[in-house]
């Protein structure tokens, strides 16, 4: 199935945007999206392209090609496989710049397939070749990480269920080298149709210096007749910071549409908070907004999928 649409912003500021896309072969074995933009800023127009194609037994080839403000072009090509006993990966990227140093990328994965250890615990194990250009020493570009990841499936106590899990890798390249060590748990507490879910995740990483760390982040998801709720936020243990998403949707009819969202961030050197509230009529497949955002203070016309 082809399809095409036109998406743009209209604000009461100097600034406008307009994307053109094509979508193609969506739903069968080749696909992709072909994206034209224009700003109305010095840097002007730019064009984007990703294509994703299935040979089938698992194999599939995704290629992307950027040319953001027709000055930097930007590339990338990965093939992979999923076989029973495991998924493999080759690919590069190749950066050109126009005001500094080109740079490119190569890559390959291997994993093996989840097997049981014992009982409900299950383990993977994966390793990663790689070749980084971006690094000026050349001794540093080479990398080598190797991991093994343990985990478990989800545990039932009564509504309530659980489940935790851990890895180490090592990375074998010089001077950079190093191992990292993570555990982590979660719990999802339904109730009704919702549910909430928490996480806890612990990380210890030896490179260059020690460095430790431990968060907690969460989410949660209500559907209440015509009014629908999502938030998550997250935690860190080490310097108290923390942030907070929360979108609410309300649709009294079926094509027209109310939505709030919401955001705070508290890091040690920085607050951050801001809101938008949006009304929307949709029409097929398309949504037209008109919006206020509380840090910009104003209202904006939009049409497409919104932005916070």
């Amino acid at each position: 199935r082809d399809s095409s649409g036109l998406s743009g912003t209209l604000s009461t500021g100097d600034f406008w945007k307009v994307d053109l896309e094509h979508e193609y072969g969506q739903g069968t074995d080749s696909s992709g999206i072909l994206e034209a933009m224009n700003v109305n800023q010095k840097r002007g127009w730019g064009l984007r392209f990703n294509n994703r194609t299935i040979f089938g037994a698992g194999k599939k080839l995704q290629s992307s090609i950027e040319y953001p403000n027709h000055e930097n072009l930007l590339t990338g090509v990965t093939f992979s496989q999923s076989l029973p006993s495991l998924y493999y990966s080759v690919g590069g990227r190749y950066r050109y710049y126009k005001t500094r140093r080109n740079t490119y990328y190569m890559n390959s994965y291997v994993q093996t397939a989840s097997r049981p250890v014992f009982g409900f615990m299950n383990y993977t194990l994966s390793d990663q070749v790689y070749y980084d250009a971006s690094y000026i020493d050349n001794s540093h570009r080479w990398g080598n990480r190797a991991t093994v990841n343990l985990f478990s499936r989800y545990l039932d106590a009564g509504p309530v269920s659980f489940n935790f899990g851990g890895s180490y890798s090592y990375n074998f390249q010089r001077h950079y080298g190093g191992d990292i060590t993570t555990a982590n748990a979660g719990v999802r507490i339904p109730f009704g149709d919702n549910s909430i879910h928490l996480y806890y995740s612990y990380l210890i990483e030896n490179a260059l210096q020690r460095y430790e760390s431990s968060y907690m982040s969460g989410d949660i998801s209500l559907w209440i007749r015509d009014l629908a709720l999502w938030s998550s936020g997250t935690y860190d243990f080490k310097d108290s910071s923390y942030n907070v998403f929360s979108e609410l949707e309300w649709s009294p009819l079926k094509s027209w549409v109310v939505r709030a969202l919401f955001t705070y961030q508290h890091y040690p050197d920085l607050n951050w908070q801001d809101y938008k509230i949006a009304i929307g009529k949709r029409s097929g497949f398309q949504e037209f907004r008109i919006a206020w955002t509380h840090s910009k203070r104003r209202f904006d016309f939009e049409i497409g999928s919104m932005s916070f």
